[in-house]
């Protein structure tokens, strides 16, 4: 089709009738997102056919007759599509009367207009088609960039001219999983989520060998867990500054905020899935939140669907951050649950060691009774300055997800923690100047005894 596109172009750079002008390019974006609804039946039936996951063989013959049957249809469409297109063409080198034939009987042709039910998807293929690039837009920029992730394949790739990130699931192998790829194009699509500094930057996503690549912003120094197990005796490490790490967890929480405030749940705040890269000043980390296969909207139901990742229970360490209620439901979710992880998150941060998971020795079939018993994880000792920091973070661990704070309290208590940072209380300062410090900072945080208890 490109290539009888093209041939057009070259023909008839200038077309002045307005009206045939529209009418092909109605015709041109009709075939565009059955191209892209090709594409997406294509990657479902390879996911399914081999898929043993499903609740019946009935199920996944229903999966697979429906794919197939619109991949009949589409291809039919496209082969009448490229013929009426060489008739147009040829039309050019003939009378502007032909064109206008030619046109209409392009626009007249019934089995160009394939019913599709894009009801059923969580993301229609004119979304799915404005992000889309094809395979050639993109090389990759080093061979030895891939990354064997826990749950993801990254590459480090050139997307046009821009430096990017492709990842891929590794196991992309039933059609839930596959929806959480699309219901990601979604929720950045709808929710306008590359507007936020903390989150990190989507560029779309191309389709090869059956699979599909989702293209993002490339992160200079990997992810928070990684940065931890590299540099936690480093020289270089940025987060042995408590300044920094309140910083980093004030601005983690900014991203949050925004989601929630979208109504948009994450559902899996760890520090595997905080991206970092560097400010402006070279000397300061900023965080990206990312993958959001487990997230939804809560007010569009067809984004409750979450990923099967065939693994054994015990390797699945994503769930030492979920709270008591998820553990025994994963099913369940509620902003409450993102504030659990978000508070262990904050105790990652705060320790800054390699290999630091949530209560490590307790297997995660136990987990939740031993949550259930008010345990949890302890706080290094944190400078005066930032002592609160602990309670706020006991308070968003809760057992009880009604009792822990609502994100705006935690972003704002987060925020006033850093500005109160320039209040600094040194070791070498005599004892008077140590009480007048002392006092002007008891002074500072006097007007946030609020209870940030949202009811």
């Amino acid at each position: 089709m490109r290539g009888l596109v093209n041939s057009y172009k070259n023909l008839n750079p200038i077309w002045h009738e307005e009206i045939q002008k529209v009418k092909f390019i109605s015709i041109l974006e009709n075939q565009e997102h059955l191209y892209i609804h090709f594409l997406r039946a294509i990657v479902r039936y390879c996911i399914v056919k081999d898929d043993y996951s499903v609740d019946s063989i009935t199920k996944q013959m229903s999966f697979l007759y429906s794919d197939v049957f619109e991949i009949k249809n589409i291809l039919r469409s496209g082969k009448l599509f490229n013929m009426h297109l060489s008739k147009l063409i040829a039309a050019f080198k003939a009378s502007q009367h032909d064109i206008k034939t030619e046109l209409d009987n392009f626009a007249n042709e019934p089995d160009l207009d394939i019913n599709i039910d894009d009801n059923s998807n969580i993301i229609n293929d004119r979304v799915l088609s404005k992000w889309y690039h094809i395979e050639s837009q993109t090389y990759i920029a080093t061979p030895e960039s891939e990354i064997q992730g826990e749950l993801f394949k990254t590459t480090k790739r050139c997307l046009n001219t821009t430096i990017v990130t492709e990842k891929s699931l590794k196991y992309l192998n039933n059609n839930d999983t596959f929806l959480c790829i699309e219901k990601e194009i979604y929720l950045y699509h709808e929710h306008q989520l590359n507007e936020n500094d903390y989150i990190i930057k989507f560029h779309g996503y191309s389709v090869y060998n059956c699979k599909m690549m989702m293209f993002y912003d490339y992160a200079e120094y990997g992810d928070l867990f990684t940065y931890f197990q590299v540099n936690h005796n480093s020289s270089g490490n940025i987060l042995k500054d408590w300044k920094e790490k309140i910083k980093l967890a004030w601005e983690i929480s900014q991203g949050v905020k925004y989601l929630h405030d979208r109504k948009v749940l994450h559902l899996d705040l760890r520090s595997a899935n905080i991206l970092l890269n560097f400010d402006e000043t070279g000397e300061g980390l900023i965080p990206k939140i990312s993958n959001f296969l487990w997230s939804r909207d809560s007010c569009f139901n067809k984004t409750f669907v979450n990923p099967k990742i065939p693994i054994p229970s015990k390797e699945k360490i994503w769930k030492r951050w979920y709270d008591p209620d998820r553990l025994l439901n994963e099913e369940s979710g509620l902003a409450s649950s993102d504030i659990y992880s978000l508070g262990l998150l904050f105790w990652e941060i705060a320790w800054c060691k390699a290999g630091n998971l949530p209560f490590n020795e307790i297997p995660i079939k136990n987990l939740h009774a031993h949550l259930q018993k008010k345990n949890q994880e302890k706080m290094p000792e944190l400078p005066l300055e930032y002592r609160r920091w602990k309670d706020v973070v006991s308070k968003m661990c809760h057992l009880k997800s009604g009792d822990r704070y609502r994100i705006m309290s935690v972003e704002t208590i987060m925020g006033n923690l850093f500005k109160g940072r320039s209040i600094s209380i040194s070791s070498n300062a005599s004892s008077a100047t140590y009480r007048s410090q002392l006092l002007q900072f008891c002074r500072t945080y006097s007007s946030d005894d609020t209870d940030y208890t949202e009811s």
